[in-house]
């Protein structure tokens, strides 16, 4: 049985460009950037670099109050941010279709989020870093009306997100569906628990199914796609 095509037709992303750039990559200059084989990786020091502009976020065009803001994880910020962006580049009125959200990002709990450290945890924002809110934020705030979905499968996470994605399209589930990742390392607590666990490879870098690969290399980036059928774009 052949399956359905499905079409990416629309991204956004947020990706580290170089030691202490000032600027992102968008997902045109990062295709530059592979090919070209770049580096895009750094020491770190004792203070955590804002990589992927993790404390820039515009809550009033989203519909969330400057306090419950305060609450919702940096993933959360930025997955909502450029899902946003990825709608406007798909050209597809979410009001008039029935669209799905299948997103994945680390630690999606209270101490990832801005106003944690701060204060702790209060009665207005207490929901705003539970895990399923990180999904559910985006299709509330984009009035998006098809399955909404928040996966946790470690380092296969945005995968199978894009596989249920897929599937519940060619299933009718939904006519389009946007797809996100963040990595978001606010704390060196986290590398700690990952230098503990002996995961992490020596030399920083990742080897994605490399069989050469010894661990993995942490690094920060937020991407979101929006799919739809194939059939409907040619």
């Amino acid at each position: 049985m052949e399956l359905e095509g499905i079409a990416i037709v629309g991204l956004a992303a947020q990706l580290p460009s170089g030691p202490l750039s000032s600027t992102d990559f968008d997902y045109a200059s990062f295709w530059d950037f592979l090919v070209t084989s770049g580096k895009a990786y750094e020491p770190l020091e004792n203070v955590l670099p804002d990589f992927v502009r993790a404390s820039t976020f515009d809550n009033i065009s989203l519909g969330i109050s400057t306090k419950d803001v305060r609450m919702t994880p940096y993933c959360a910020r930025r997955l909502l941010d450029l899902s946003f962006q990825a709608l406007l580049d798909s050209g597809i009125d979410s009001w008039r279709h029935n669209i799905g959200c299948f997103m994945s990002g680390n630690r999606p709990g209270h101490m990832n989020a801005p106003g944690a450290l701060e204060k702790g945890i209060d009665a207005e924002g207490s929901l705003s870093g539970t895990p399923y809110l990180m999904a559910n934020r985006i299709s509330y705030a984009l009035d998006l009306t098809g399955p909404s979905l928040q996966l946790d499968a470690a380092c296969s996470s945005s995968l199978t997100a894009l596989h249920l994605a897929a599937t519940a399209i060619r299933q009718g589930d939904c006519e389009a569906a946007l797809v996100g990742a963040a990595q978001i390392n606010r704390e060196l607590s986290e590398w700690t628990t990952y230098v503990q666990g002996s995961i992490l490879v020596a030399d920083g870098m990742s080897g994605p199914l490399d069989a050469e690969a010894a661990g993995f290399g942490c690094g920060e980036a937020a991407v979101v796609v929006v799919l739809k059928p194939l059939k409907d774009v040619i």
